[in-house]
């Protein structure tokens, strides 16, 4: 099995960034549904909203953490604030018509967290476990310890819930496991000077298996980092658990073709970096990985396409690869879509590149009119039509299978992968 790269063209330059994330929380969270209701459906919407000056006191990130907890209106107004910002810039920075394409997306939200779990025995119990079952001992081991760093309660449990929906609870227990080895190895009560807080890490790779969707970028150009990162959380956790705590504790992590990753700690320097600590441990690395050596606080352009390619063949151990960007420029639009819909079939995310910017294809919907194609890109979830993809998409890295890549989604029903 290998996998390859498949573009329309290649144009030998590294791919621009997004500034930041875009996008608003969605309508219904606003207690006048009305307040929001054409605010942001797309990117145009976005563009052309005025909203209210309000102090930039809160980055993207902790502002959507803070709205998580309590949706406010005037928070929902800062979210909308700093969105419009931060897509300006990116137009700003795409030159000519790379940016064309974000007047295509439509904003579908973040993925949902639901806290409602206050205790490990409600999470047990609504997994159908035993305290005493190996599954429960391994689960409620990690909940005592993120407790005794205050790193407890419904958010973790909801994390875990999700996580045992996509992998089972047996899925669950092994991520919990090798989560409280490494917090065993590391432990960090919260007064040291060290850099990383454990606890803190711990509950982000949680939520990055269980939302891979909400892995985002910040201010930092690592869209493609960020693809290749939602990826691998989605299609691998334990690999994910793993990679990311090795380079958290400073060591190199071997990839499964032999390929040793070194840990990229210039975000240490950094302190107008935004991002969650699993974000600048992993992301960071990526870039290193394909060859970009990245620092945090130069935020350079970010990685080509044979660079992805690369970091992609290393992280995924896939072996025999063919990525002549000379043999990828006369593949059709229509050829690509078939090796993204054979990938999703196979119930596999696709990391593609889009004018600028590299994103994650995450579903597909045939019963809408025009069909629709899922995007997780920017921390939140997008739309864009079947057609107008085609038109954009420059690059797709796709598994080539057995026999001929050309497995098809059900057609009368949506697939999404993830949401």
């Amino acid at each position: 099995m290998e996998i390859r790269s498949r573009s329309v063209a290649n144009l030998g330059r590294p791919e621009l960034t997004p500034a930041t994330p875009t996008g608003a929380p969605p309508a219904s969270a606003h207690p006048d549904p009305t307040y929001a209701r054409d605010a942001l459906q797309d990117v145009q919407a976005l563009r052309s909203t005025r909203l209210p000056a309000l102090p930039a006191n809160l980055s993207l990130s902790a502002a959507l953490s803070a709205y998580a907890e309590a949706p406010t209106a005037e928070l929902e107004q800062h979210l909308h604030q700093l969105a419009q910002q931060n897509t300006q810039v990116f137009t700003n920075a795409a030159q000519g018509n790379d940016g064309d394409w974000m007047d295509q997306l439509h904003w579908q939200g973040y993925p949902r967290e639901t806290y409602t779990m206050e205790t490990t025995d409600e999470l047990l119990e609504a997994l159908h476990l035993s305290p005493d079952s190996p599954e429960g001992k391994a689960i409620n081991d990690l909940s005592i310890k993120m407790w005794q760093n205050s790193r407890s309660g419904a958010r973790l449990h909801s994390y875990m819930l999700a996580i045992a929906k996509r992998h089972g609870a047996a899925g669950l227990a092994q991520i919990c496991k090798k989560l409280s080895s490494y917090m065993r190895e590391h432990w960090n009560d919260g007064h040291d000077a060290k850099p990383i807080d454990e606890a803190k890490l711990v509950e982000d790779i949680l939520k990055d298996v269980a939302y891979p969707c909400a892995i985002g970028q910040e201010s930092k150009n690592t869209c493609a980092a960020v693809s290749i990162q939602s990826k691998l959380a989605a299609e691998r956790p334990l690999q994910y658990v793993d990679m990311v705590t090795t380079l958290a504790s400073g060591r190199a992590y071997t990839t499964p073709d032999g390929t040793v990753m070194k840990p990229n700690t210039s975000w240490q320097g950094d302190a107008s970096d935004d991002r969650r600590l699993s974000e600048k441990i992993l992301q960071n690395a990526i870039m290193d990985l394909g060859g970009v050596p990245y620092d945090t606080r130069v935020n350079r352009g970010g990685m080509s396409r044979e660079s992805q390619e690369t970091a992609v063949e290393h992280i995924f151990g896939y072996r025999g690869n063919d990525f002549d960007s000379d043999t990828s420029e006369d593949v059709g639009p229509d050829r690509l879509w078939q090796y993204v819909e054979d990938d999703l079939a196979h119930g596999r995310p696709v990391s593609v590149s889009l004018p600028g910017h590299a994103v994650l294809v995450v579903g597909f919907d045939p019963t809408k009119q025009p069909p629709q194609v899922l995007i997780s890109t920017w921390g939140g979830l997008y739309t864009m039509d079947l057609d107008q993809f085609k038109q954009y998409v420059q690059a797709v890295r796709t598994v080539d299978d057995p026999w001929i890549d050309d497995k098809k989604l059900p057609h009368d029903r949506k697939t999404y992968l993830l949401q």
